[in-house]
């Protein structure tokens, strides 16, 4: 099976492997050989036996790759984030004090900058920031950070945590969502959280089936950056998912049951016949992957490294590459 990779990272990696000696790389190639014919679960594990944990981003809109690496590939291989950066701050802001907390749990750092937390509910304009000391178990937070790495600036971050509990008096954060990634096209406050909860449930329910990445528009958004020809007349959201089998209608129904489970606003506006079912449009493997790599190309000041997948589309532009992707993949078939 041949390797994705670009010409450069490939030119690199066959220059590193060429310098092992012969006998130990033909060595290995038999024992990879040997693992790759028992199958991949659990392949990492038999691959490297020692290998205590992976570090990555494992929580929020990332969960899926996680769970989809924990179920087959790396099966009793922990996956850590054991920090959470911020280029404004040149560094860390929180970390993971492995053995107490969850992999998934950070503990502020103090010294990387000034922290004040806005509640989740309370606007930006006039709002009364908190401080460390102030938050309390169990709510939700804005994060607003000020730095002086680059001169005295302070930062609206939009990522919203949860506290989770305290490490002596420092408040244990668990990453929940992006506070500007919401569906909100009646007033239904629909949060990136929302939409990962309800995909992770409704995954739970398709056997054997990995869903490597989706996204998610709204009928509205859609229409509006495109063309008359999607559905303005019915408010809905339009899931484009990329999956390893081909998803039915039971499968689009799961999904939509999940969500009215996770978000009681979707629920009440989906019984009052403001929102309509959910729109499920499977696309084809590898679509993301060249949504990314087009992402990349327009943004020449993004790194690979630095993309995150967006679960809630609303940037037109992106919604237009989005839809001209999706329709282009169907003028092949």
């Amino acid at each position: 099976m041949a390797l994705n990779l670009e010409d450069d990272v490939r030119t690199q990696l066959n220059r590193q492997l060429q310098s092992v000696n012969p006998a130990i790389r033909a060595q290995r190639s038999s024992e990879c050989r040997v693992e790759f014919e028992r199958g991949f679960d659990g392949i990492v594990h038999r691959l490297w036996p020692h290998i205590p944990s992976i570090v990555a981003i494992s929580s929020g809109a990332m969960q899926i790759y996680k769970n989809n690496l924990s179920n087959r590939y790396t099966k009793g291989v922990p996956i850590i984030s054991p920090v959470f950066a911020a280029s404004e701050t040149g560094g860390i802001v929180a970390v993971n004090l492995t053995g107490h907390m969850p992999d998934d749990h950070l503990v502020i750092h103090p010294g990387t900058g000034f922290f004040e937390f806005i509640p989740v509910g309370e606007g930006w304009d006039g709002a009364e920031t908190l401080f460390l000391e102030q938050l309390e178990l169990g709510k939700d937070y804005e994060l607003v950070l000020s730095t002086q790495v680059t001169g005295l600036l302070r930062y609206r971050m939009y990522d919203v945590f949860k506290v989770t509990g305290f490490y002596y008096q420092v408040p244990i954060l668990e990453y929940r969502f992006r506070h500007n990634m919401m569906l909100d096209g009646v007033g239904e406050r629909v949060t990136e959280d929302h939409i990962v909860e309800a995909i992770t449930a409704a995954v739970s329910l398709w056997n054997e089936t990995i869903v490597r990445d989706y996204m998610v528009i709204s009928s509205t958004t859609l229409s509006d950056a495109v063309d008359s020809s999607e559905n303005t007349q019915n408010y809905r959201y339009v899931w484009f998912i990329e999956a390893t089998r081909t998803l039915k209608s039971e499968d689009g129904q799961d999904l939509e049951k999940s969500l009215q489970k996770v978000s009681q606003d979707y629920l009440r506006f989906r019984t009052l016949g403001t929102i309509e079912s959910i729109d499920l449009r499977q696309v084809p493997l590898g679509f993301f992957a060249r949504y990314k790599s087009k992402v990349l190309d327009l943004n020449k000041l993004t790194f690979s490294g630095q993309f995150k997948m967006p679960r809630i589309l609303s940037n037109p532009d992106r919604i237009v590459l989005v839809h001209s992707l999706y329709s282009d993949e169907l003028n092949l078939i």
